[in-house]
């Protein structure tokens, strides 16, 4: 199957059809009569999902393809180039999203086997450097298989994507070793950069509940001042870690050290258990990179699956 969706011809959506491919942050399958350009809504509808591809990673709408629990089914009878043609959907998308999409393509793919002269089309949305406004002065990003509202600080990311590095933690936990006292767990931070621009000056932060440290429980040993250090309530414990110079190209991971083992031990008894269920504790953190905004949020460790 071709992967340049703008090549796209039947036998590529055949496939995608035969083959099952679900629906994802990069693909959407939406029926013919979803592009009716006569209906307001369905034109606010359609800059909503372009502006969306747009403030995410980009990909690809098939108009022509409906979806059942994201699965794609038959192809549904098309669309008539003649009434709904390329250039009057290219304007109609153009017109309601501020601001204007670059690199955008509609590919009219022709029904031969499944409905001789009409079309489906497949509009690719490139990942742009600004952020995209729909036609309802709102802004939206993919989220799973759904067009969703960006909030102020994600518009901010997507509108400095070209100007500033755009830092993203990702913290999971792994279990160590378990028996009927205890379980005990690692802590894992990564750094991905998914801006366009190189960071090269990071400092990371986080405040972990102290009562679920372990005693021997150093962070990222590499030296003796990278351990965890007690807030003064003695509620958390905190670390930072900083990297001045060497720059984090974008798309690239930095993981928080680069340890086989997990940096950070800590357990839950049946005591600690009991305390994570009443007080639903979490774990905060906040990073700066270079001039970019400072970033900051916090994750109930209930929703890192470790009880």
């Amino acid at each position: 199957m071709e992967e340049d969706s703008t090549k796209w011809v039947e036998k590529d959506l055949l496939e995608l059809i035969s083959g099952k491919i679900e629906e994802h942050s990069a693909l959407d399958y939406k029926r013919s009569d979803a592009l009716n350009l006569e209906i307001e809504s369905k034109n606010i509808d359609l800059s909503k999902d372009v502006s969306a591809f747009a403030n995410s990673e980009g990909g690809a709408i098939i108009y022509g393809i409906p979806e059942k629990d994201h699965i794609p089914q038959p192809i549904d009878g098309g669309l008539d180039p003649i009434i709904i043609t390329k250039e009057r959907v290219e304007q109609t998308i153009q017109s309601r999203i501020h601001r204007i999409v670059s690199g955008l393509h509609i590919n009219p793919v022709r029904l031969e086997k499944s409905a001789s002269g009409r079309v489906a089309y497949v509009i690719t949305i490139p990942q742009t450097d600004t952020a995209h406004q729909a036609d309802d002065k709102r802004y939206y990003m993919r989220f799973n298989f759904e067009s969703v509202a960006m909030d102020d600080y994600e518009v901010r990311d997507v509108i400095n994507r070209s100007k500033h590095p755009i830092i993203i933690p990702s913290i999971k936990t792994s279990s160590i070793n378990s028996n009927a006292i205890e379980h005990v767990y690692g802590l894992e931070i990564i750094l991905e950069n998914q801006g366009l621009m190189s960071a090269h000056n990071i400092k990371f932060e986080f405040d972990f509940p102290a009562r679920l440290i372990t005693e021997t429980a150093p962070i990222f040993t590499r030296s003796a001042t990278q351990i965890l250090k007690k807030r003064p309530s003695y509620e958390s414990s905190y670390f930072s870690f900083s990297r001045y110079g060497t720059p984090l190209f974008p798309t690239e991971n930095l993981p928080l050290p680069a340890l086989k083992a997990p940096a950070l031990k800590f357990k839950i008894t049946e005591e600690l258990y009991a305390f994570c269920i009443r007080f639903t504790p979490s774990l905060a953190w906040r990073l700066y990179a270079d001039d970019a905004m400072p970033r900051e949020d916090e994750i109930s460790l209930s929703a890192l699956h470790i009880f």
